[in-house]
């Protein structure tokens, strides 16, 4: 599989994954989804979207679910 880098394709492959899956999904799932392996960029990129959301956005939320 190709490692992706770029963060607008990082967020854009969370974004689907999240609004796409119709449950929570664990930060496994989405390390897979957006290609990096990485968690450590998985997270930062994902925190920059509820950021985003936040400030975009009342209607829709992204919370961290506790395991």
């Amino acid at each position: 599989m190709i490692k992706i880098q770029n963060e607008d394709e990082i967020a854009a492959r969370l974004e689907s994954a999240l609004y796409s899956a119709g449950r929570p999904l664990t930060i496994e799932e989405l390390i897979k989804a957006t290609g990096t392996e990485s968690r450590q960029k998985t997270i930062a990129v994902l925190e920059s979207i509820i950021k985003k959301m936040k400030n975009m956005f009342k209607a829709i939320e992204i919370v961290t679910l506790p395991d």
